[in-house]
C-alpha cells in the first residue's frame, strides 16, 4: 500500500487505538541564503520527532517530575556552553496537570537593550501550530452545529470561492485536516509587506489558491493552502473576520492576554527579535517578516509562553478547564486521535495535529517554522503533560542553529528514555530491494516557484539533499539513508539507526518504504510523516535534471565564442550575436533568482510574492527559445553553404552543440513552468 487511511472517530468519541509520530518537515536555516527559512515552509510549517507503531516495554510513568532537577538539567542543557550562539532567544515550558513544572527562557528578546526573554510578555511566533487554533475554531463550528459533518464537502460550505473541477467537489473537511486534499505547495504569497483589504475578496483568495495535484485522499501531503482553507471556511460559516472569531472564542476564553493573530504588517512590539550569532561577531539582527492576510490563520500567531500553557491546559482538559472549556472532552480526543497517514510506522494527522507515540506514550504535536522562528507544542493526553518549545535565530561562525525540535527531542528523551524502535517478526527483503532515489511528492506543479525545487533537488551533498533522498547499502548489512549510515531493518519495511542523536540535521531515526497493491516499492516515507517521496528515475529524478540543466548551461556559455566565428551572411551575423546573447542569458539567469538578495534570501522574496525577479527569469528563459531557433535556422543555413575553412567548419559544429544544448535547455525549464508566464 502507498498509504494508509485509519478510520476516524465521531464525535461520541471513541479515542483509537495506539498511534505513530513524526514530526513536519522542517529543516534548520540553511548557510545557503536561498533556502533560509524556505525548506521548512514545504512544509513550511509544522513538526515533531516521530516514533514508529512500536510495542515495546514501557516503563512506569513517573508519578510526579523532579521540577528542580528538570530545571537544573534544561539550564545545563539548553542556557549554558554547551549552546552557546546556537541561538539568540529560546522558551521552553512544562505542563504536569493543571501546574507549569518548568518555566526557563535563554538569551535576550532584544540584544541591542540586553532585554531578557520573559515568558509573561515575550511574544514568540509560533508558525503552523496556529493551524491547531484554526482547527480548533472549526471544531467548535461542528459542536454548535454550524458545519454538520465532517464528511461534507467544503465546497457546500465555501462562498467566495469553489474549488474547481476535477477533485475539488470531492474535498471534505477531513481531507483539509488531514492534508490529504491533493494541494501542491505553494508559498508565494504568504508574506506582505504592505496592508491587505480584509476580509479578502474572492479574486485576492484566487490569487494565493493553490491546485490540486493528486486526488483527494491518496496521500497525505502537508500543505498550507488547506489549513488557508480552513480559516475561509469559519469566516464564511461564521459572517465573522478569522481574528476576531478567535480573539472572542479562544483566546478570550482562555485568559491569553497576550496572543494575537498577525494579520498586518506591523511588527508587534512585544514580539521577540532574532539575531545571527557567532563567536567574536556582533549579533546582527534578521528582518521581520509580515504574514499577508491570508497566511495569518495558517501561521501567524504570536504569543506569550506563559499563554501557551493555558492552550495546552485547555486540550489537556486540566486545571480550569477541567469542568469549563472551549471544547467538549469528545471533541478533543477527536482532535488528538488519528485518522489519515501515509503509512503506519510514522505520523498519522488528527485534526490538524500530528499523532504519533515515544516508547509507547501517545504523542500529540505540532510544529512551526517562519524564517528564524522555529516552535513545538507536544500534548501527551493520558499523562497529562504538555510542553511549548520556541527557538528563534541563526547561528554563523561554525556554531549550528538549535531547532526546537532538537530541545524537544532531548527533554523526551531526559523524561521518557531513548526512543526505541521493536522488530516486527517476518522476512526481510533484500537490502538491495530498497536502494534508489526518493523524491518528495509535495512540491510546486502550476507556477515558476517550481523552480525552487529544481535548484534544491540539485545542489548541496548528492546524500543529504532534501528533496531528493538518497538510499545506498552502507557495508554493513543496513542502509545509507540521507547521507548517514546505520539503518538497520526491524522489519516492516522500516529502517531503525539506533544509536541516532537529536541534532539539527535533516534525518531522522526512522525510515519507512512504501509498496503498491502488486507488492512493488514505490517510495519511502520519512519519520516526520508527511514527508511522503517517490522512487524516482532518470529523467524524472529533479536531481538529475538539475545536473543535465547545469551541464547545458554550461555549454550555452560558451556561445561567448562565437565572437571568432566568421560571418558570410547576414544570416550568420545575426546567428553569431544570438549565439553570444544566449551565454549572456546563461550569466544573468542564476544572478537574477539568486544573488543580491538580504539577509531573508531568496525566501523572504518568494513568500512576500513579488513578482519582479520572477518575471524577468520567466523573459529571459523565453528569449531562450528566441535565441535558440534563431542559431540553428542560422547554423542550417550555414551547413547548406560552402565552408571555405576551418573556421567556417568549427562554427558550423559549434552552432549545432549550442542548438541542441539551448532546446534542451528549454525542455528543462519548460518542465519548471518558467516557459510562458507562470508567475509565484
Amino acid at each position: 500500500m502507498s498509504h494508509v487511511r485509519v478510520m476516524k472517530n465521531d464525535l461520541a468519541g471513541k479515542v483509537l487505538a495506539r498511534t505513530v509520530a513524526a514530526r513536519l518537515g522542517l529543516r534548520t536555516p540553511s548557510p545557503r541564503p536561498w533556502m533560509h527559512g524556505l525548506a521548512a515552509l514545504l512544509l513550511a510549517w509544522g513538526m515533531g520527532w516521530q516514533a514508529a507503531h512500536a510495542e515495546i516495554s514501557v516503563p512506569p510513568i513517573p508519578q510526579t517530575i523532579d521540577a528542580p532537577a528538570l530545571a537544573a538539567w534544561a539550564d545545563r542543557e539548553f542556557g549554558g556552553s554547551g549552546a552557546a550562539n546556537r541561538y539568540s532567544a529560546l522558551a521552553l515550558v512544562v505542563v504536569s496537570g493543571d501546574q507549569v513544572i518548568l518555566d526557563r527562557t535563554y538569551g535576550y528578546a532584544n540584544w541591542v537593550t540586553r532585554e531578557p526573554v520573559d515568558s509573561f510578555r515575550t511574544e514568540f511566533l509560533i508558525g503552523s501550530i496556529t493551524k491547531t487554533f484554526t482547527a480548533t475554531a472549526l471544531a467548535q463550528l461542528l459542536e454548535r452545529g454550524q458545519i454538520a459533518s465532517l464528511d461534507e464537502p467544503v465546497n457546500k460550505y465555501l462562498k467566495r470561492v469553489q474549488l474547481p473541477p476535477p477533485y475539488g467537489d470531492q474535498v471534505t473537511f477531513w481531507h483539509l485536516l488531514t492534508h490529504s486534499a491533493g494541494f501542491e505547495v505553494r508559498n508565494a504569497g504568504l508574506a506582505a509587506l504592505e496592508a491587505q483589504r480584509r476580509p479578502l475578496t474572492p479574486e485576492a483568495l484566487r490569487s494565493v489558491a493553490a491546485e490540486i495535484a493528486h486526488p483527494p485522499g491518496q496521500y497525505s501531503l502537508y500543505a498550507n493552502a488547506g489549513a488557508g482553507l480552513l480559516a475561509v471556511l469559519v469566516e464564511d460559516v461564521t459572517g465573522r473576520p478569522i481574528d476576531q472569531y478567535m480573539q472572542e472564542n479562544i483566546f478570550n476564553p482562555l485568559g491569553m492576554r497576550h496572543t494575537r493573530i498577525n494579520l498586518s504588517p506591523e511588527r508587534p512590539e512585544a514580539l521577540v527579535h532574532a539575531y545571527r550569532l557567532g563567536q567574536g561577531t556582533s549579533p546582527e539582527e534578521l528582518g521581520w517578516l509580515p504574514f499577508s492576510a491570508y497566511a495569518g490563520p495558517i501561521g501567524g500567531i504570536s504569543a506569550t509562553p506563559q499563554d501557551m500553557t493555558q492552550y495546552i491546559k485547555a486540550h489537556l482538559g486540566t486545571g480550569e478547564f477541567a469542568g469549563r472549556n472551549i471544547l467538549q472532552p469528545q471533541t478533543l480526543a477527536t482532535m488528538h486521535a488519528p485518522h489519515f497517514g501515509n503509512h503506519p510506522a510514522v505520523n498519522q494527522f488528527g485534526m490538524q495535529f500530528f499523532t504519533g507515540s515515544w516508547n509507547g506514550r501517545r504523542l500529540v504535536e505540532h510544529g512551526g517554522n517562519w524564517p528564524y522562528n522555529i516552535s513545538m507544542l507536544t500534548l501527551m493526553p493520558e499523562e497529562k503533560l504538555g510542553i511549548f518549545i520556541a527557538t528563534v535565530g541563526d547561528a554563523t561562525g561554525g556554531a549550528r542553529f538549535m531547532p526546537a525540535w532538537e530541545v524537544r527531542a532531548r527533554l523526551l528523551t531526559r523524561l521518557f528514555g531513548a526512543q526505541t524502535y521493536e522488530t516486527q517478526p517476518g522476512a526481510e527483503a533484500p537490502l538491495g530491494e530498497y536502494v534508489g532515489s526518493y523524491q518528495q511528492l509535495q512540491h510546486n506543479y502550476s507556477t515558476l516557484e517550481a523552480l525552487l525545487d529544481l535548484i534544491g533537488a540539485s545542489s548541496g551533498d548528492s546524500d543529504s539533499n532534501y528533496f531528493v533522498t538518497r538510499v545506498t547499502e552502507d557495508g554493513q548489512g543496513g542502509l545509507r539513508i540521507a547521507g548517514v549510515d546505520g539503518y538497520l531493518p526491524v522489519g516492516g519495511d522500516r529502517f531503525w539507526k539506533k544509536d541516532f542523536t537529536p541534532g539539527p540535521d535533516w534525518a531522522g531515526p526512522l525510515y519507512a518504504f512504501t509498496r503498491n497493491a502488486a507488492g512493488r516499492l514505490t517510495g519511502l516515507v520519512h519519520p516526520f510523516g508527511v514527508d511522503m517521496q517517490q522512487r524516482v528515475s532518470g529523467f524524472a529524478d529533479l536531481r538529475v535534471r538539475g545536473r543535465w540543466a547545469l551541464g547545458l548551461a554550461l555549454v550555452l556559455l560558451s556561445g561567448f565564442a562565437a565572437v571568432f566565428w566568421r560571418a558570410k551572411s547576414r544570416v550568420s551575423s545575426v546567428g553569431r550575436l544570438m549565439a553570444m546573447l544566449g551565454a549572456l542569458t546563461i550569466v544573468a539567469m542564476p544572478l537574477v533568482v539568486l544573488a543580491f538578495h538580504g539577509p531573508g534570501g531568496i525566501a523572504y522574496y518568494l513568500l512576500s510574492a513579488q513578482p519582479g525577479r520572477w518575471a524577468l527569469f520567466a523573459l529571459l528563459a523565453n528569449f531562450l527559445i528566441v535565441v535558440t531557433a534563431v542559431v540553428a535556422w542560422s547554423t542550417v543555413e550555414a551547413w547548406r553553404s560552402s565552408a571555405a575553412g576551418w573556421r567556417e567548419h568549427l562554427a558550423r559544429w559549434h552552432g549545432a552543440v549550442l542548438a541542441l544544448a539551448g532546446a534542451g535547455l528549454v525542455v528543462i525549464l519548460g518542465s519548471v513552468n518558467a516557459l510562458g508566464l507562470h508567475l509565484p
